[in-house]
């Protein structure tokens, strides 16, 4: 585990940690981690770690830890895979998405059925008497599990109706780097981001669309990293806002 630049070190320093605790995950996790794991040829934990983030966001703002009256914490997490090119990283997190890639195709096939329905409710009404037909069908809304690009504000309106959702991005470094890319640098989506792993409410106003409120907003977020990129979060560490400090890196 790797807090900040100023603590990143040789690999000769960290051979001492013990191997991955794959017997402290729960038995149907632990067997689908270990028969995943070598199937891929990567190491249990590059599986299991991207799963902890799903897992977390799937759980969403459903549960959570009241550690004393005030401080509570739910499950979301930024874990990173520390790895060279060619080591697996995509496929390892792969497996470990494959449980919320089924259920967020289960959860497409049914709104485009709902969507279907809606459509056909809509015809009716608007064909109706107007002194008739009531109040207009309220179109469905999609169950988001993660998702692999997005803002802050769509990040809002997913959360919205849904308890929590993952960002799954290949190059973790990339998420990072891509914050207010689409407004010169000066918006507030890392800040807002710091906020919402804290359990900060997501408030976004704009004049063009309603406003977006999120009480418990639950967002966890897992990629890779290639070691040579490694520079890039350590230019992260020196602006010292605490960002870096929240990513777990599995090296």
């Amino acid at each position: 585990l790797v807090n900040s630049y100023s603590s990143v070190s040789s690999q000769g320093d960290i051979s001492g940690i013990p191997p991955f605790p794959s017997e402290s995950l729960p038995a149907v996790v632990r067997k689908f981690c270990e028969e995943a794991a070598p199937a891929i040829g990567v190491p249990v934990e590059m599986v299991a770690c991207p799963l902890f983030a799903y897992a977390g966001a799937t759980i969403g703002n459903r549960q959570c830890i009241q550690l004393k009256p005030g401080f509570v914490e739910y499950p979301q997490l930024w874990i990173a895979t520390v790895a060279p090119p060619g080591a697996a990283k995509s496929p390892a997190d792969g497996a470990a998405r494959m449980p919320i890639d089924e259920l967020q195709t289960e959860a497409k096939n049914v709104f485009d059925l709902d969507a279907d329905h809606y459509r056909n409710e809509l015809q009716q009404w608007k064909d109706s008497p107007k002194e008739t037909r009531g109040d207009a069908p309220t179109a469905p809304d999609l169950q988001h599990y993660y998702s692999t690009d997005t803002t802050i504000e769509a990040l809002g309106r997913i959360l919205e109706s849904s308890p929590g959702v993952a960002l799954s991005r290949d190059e973790f470094v990339g998420w990072v780097n891509s914050m207010d890319a689409y407004k010169g640098g000066k918006g507030s989506e890392r800040q807002h981001h710091l906020s919402a792993w804290s359990g900060a409410p997501i408030k976004v106003d704009r004049k063009t669309s309603d406003p977006v409120f999120v009480q418990h907003p639950v967002v966890s977020v897992t990629g890779g990293v290639q070691p040579d990129v490694m520079i890039d979060l350590a230019v992260e560490a020196g602006r010292r806002d605490g960002f870096l400090e929240r990513i777990l890196l599995s090296v």
